[in-house]
């Protein structure tokens, strides 16, 4: 049975593993999905661009109530990030972690791997700016923290 949308969208199953901080070796996987809007490739360039404005607002103008105002605007923005979750699930192998005696430590992504993945996407320059904030959003997560 076929539904007309507004938008096209998919799911898209993602899996993280992590440390058992009760385990020292072992580890406990989190599996959820989530719901991405596709857009075809005219249609993400705008956005790039549009992001990159926004961004530019901010740093023009730092005070608290405009960056409050780019704030929300990047939020509605954000909702198109799939080039850039596609970058990061294809940097998922590029994780630099180190075994301790308390269990693995992730460090973060190997910058210099992730320029080759970037390179051979053809991403633009941006992504790489997202890579690093889904880095920070997941490093706590990673590492056990409650952040």
């Amino acid at each position: 049975m076929f539904k007309l949308v507004p938008n096209l969208t998919c799911w898209w199953p993602v899996k993280v593993s992590e440390p058992d901080p009760s385990n020292p070796g072992k580890f406990v996987e989190h599996s959820f999905e989530a719901e991405f809007i596709i857009l075809d490739r005219e249609e993400s360039q705008k956005v790039d661009e549009q992001r990159k404005a926004l961004l530019k607002q901010a740093s023009d103008d730092p005070r608290e109530e405009n960056l409050d105002r780019v704030e929300k605007l990047l939020e509605a923005n954000a909702k198109c990030n799939w080039p850039s979750f596609l970058a990061f699930r294809a940097c998922e192998t590029q994780w630099r972690v180190v075994g301790t005696l308390a269990g693995l430590f992730w460090i973060g992504l190997d910058y210099t791997a992730c320029q080759v993945v970037l390179q051979q996407l053809d991403a633009p320059a941006h992504i790489f700016e997202d890579l690093h904030a889904m880095e920070e959003a997941a490093l706590p997560i990673l590492n056990g923290g409650d952040d």
